[in-house]
């Protein structure tokens, strides 16, 4: 299938008020059709994996095509200026999660940007390198901890209150060893003094 083609699909199977309720949690104005993830999936494993046709979606924008093209990339062809690009491009948390989990955690590429990523100042970016930098803490114990940069700097525009990947980071850095525990608490307790600060500030 052609990318229009695709497409044709995909709106075909479009539900206007998934794609309302989807604008309503940060999709970007047009940018969703409303079709649900469950038949994204099933469409991806139908198409097989096609990085070629991965591209392509991608470079049409919208979220549908794009976590299709997460699920149809090929690891393997994956260059370090396409996954800065998708990440740079990832507008929602769940682009951001799809990419870290879905593609870029089985990708050398991937892991070896996640450092710097963890460090950036822009929050999908963050977002995506703490992500994987949890990943690395689970499977790559050998790792030295300098390879866990972003976990000992304060954390940016995260709002420590909520479920994040800053507060997952947390946990597991916590359990890595002795001198990350350490670190962890120590990141806690920052991020702990600016949410009370912030709450303060708006009261």
């Amino acid at each position: 299938m052609s990318p229009e083609e695709i497409i044709d699909t995909l709106r075909a199977h479009a539900d206007p008020l998934l794609a309302g309720a989807l604008e309503r949690l940060g999709a970007p104005p047009g940018s969703a059709l409303g079709v649900d993830l469950p038949f994204l999936e099933d469409l991806a494993r139908d198409l097989r994996p096609n990085h070629t046709l991965a591209v392509a979606l991608w470079e049409r924008g919208l979220r549908e095509t794009r976590l299709l093209a997460i699920a149809l990339a090929d690891p393997r062809a994956l260059s370090e200026e396409q996954a800065q690009e998708w990440v740079d491009q990832a507008d929602t948390t769940e682009l951001a999660d799809y990419l870290a989990t879905r593609l870029l955690e089985k990708t050398p590429v991937g892991r070896r940007l996640a450092p710097s990523w963890s460090l950036s100042s822009q929050d999908m970016v963050r977002r995506v390198g703490f992500l994987l930098m949890t990943r690395l803490s689970i499977d790559d114990a050998g790792h030295p901890d300098a390879r866990f940069p972003g976990y000992f700097a304060p954390p940016g525009n995260e709002a420590p209150g909520r479920c994040s990947p800053l507060r997952a980071a947390m946990r597991f850095l916590g359990r890595r060893n002795r001198r990350t525990a350490w670190k962890a608490v120590e990141l806690a307790r920052h991020a702990q003094l600016q949410f009370t600060s912030q709450r303060d500030q708006q009261d």
